[in-house]
Order: C-alpha cells, then sequence, then structure tokens
C-alpha cells in the first residue's frame, strides 16, 4: 500500500489493524496527536482492545505524547524504548498487520509518500522481529 501527499491509506490500514486487536504493538521512532487520536478512536470501536505496546525513540515530544495518551485512554499502555529505532510497524497477532515507512504524525502522512506492506494474516517472521524488539527495548520512563 502507499500513501500520497493528502492520501491516508496507510493510516487506514493502521485502524484496520487495530480495529479487532486485543494487545497490539505500536513501533513508530516519532509519534504525535495522531497516534492519540487513532487509539482513542479505536478504543470505542474496539471493545476487545485491553492493552497496547508502543515502542519509539526516548525523546521529550515522544514522552509528552505518552504522557497525554496515559491520561486519556483507560487502556493498559506499555510504552517502552529502542533509541536506534527506524522500524514502524503495527502489530497484530492474531490477525493483520502493516510494517510502512510512515511515522505516526500527521506530516508523514500529510506531505510525503510512504509506501507499506500490509498482511491480512501476520506472518510469523514480522511476529519474532516484532517480539525481538519488544524484549530488547526498554521501559520509557515519563515522569
Amino acid at each position: 500500500i502507499r500513501t500520497m501527499p493528502g492520501d491516508y491509506t496507510i493510516y487506514g490500514g493502521i485502524a484496520d489493524v487495530l480495529y479487532d486487536a486485543k494487545e497490539p504493538v505500536i513501533v513508530s521512532p516519532w509519534i504525535n496527536g495522531t497516534l492519540e487520536k487513532l487509539i482513542t478512536t479505536i478504543q470505542s470501536i474496539n471493545t476487545h482492545l485491553s492493552k497496547i505496546t508502543l515502542v519509539v525513540r526516548n525523546t521529550k515530544k515522544n514522552r509528552t505524547f505518552v504522557k497525554k495518551l496515559l491520561k486519556r485512554t483507560p487502556l493498559e499502555i506499555d510504552a517502552r524504548y529502542y533509541q536506534n529505532l527506524h522500524s514502524k510497524i503495527t502489530w497484530n497477532y492474531a490477525g493483520s498487520s502493516i510494517e510502512s515507512s510512515a511515522n505516526l504524525l500527521i506530516t508523514s502522512l500529510k506531505r510525503n509518500y510512504e509506501v507499506g506492506t500490509y498482511y491480512p494474516k501476520t506472518p510469523e517472521e514480522l511476529s519474532l522481529a516484532v517480539e525481538e524488539l519488544v524484549s530488547i527495548s526498554k521501559p520509557l520512563t515519563i515522569f
């Protein structure tokens, strides 16, 4: 799939992955209010969603947005970081997943040409990579 400036195909793919996920993992080096809006919208639709593991870079902006997210959602958020992170993945072990070049920033979705792969059924290799990334990442200290 691809996203051109002003086209939200990848964002729609991410929403689709989260639509029926119970405990998804979202990986993006950079995040902002775009992710917060997506999660708050999806949680009102997906009643099975209970926990999100979020892997980002450890930056002041990312910590600020995670702090806001923690205040605005009843979901359990396992915020983690991997400082040299470049991957962008939204993973649902029991369903679909997406990996793409798009950071979860509105600027990436509005201005950039981004490309990704949508998997209707998550490949085992992608699951292993996500599980490894989560295991080597560290808890993100917010306060």
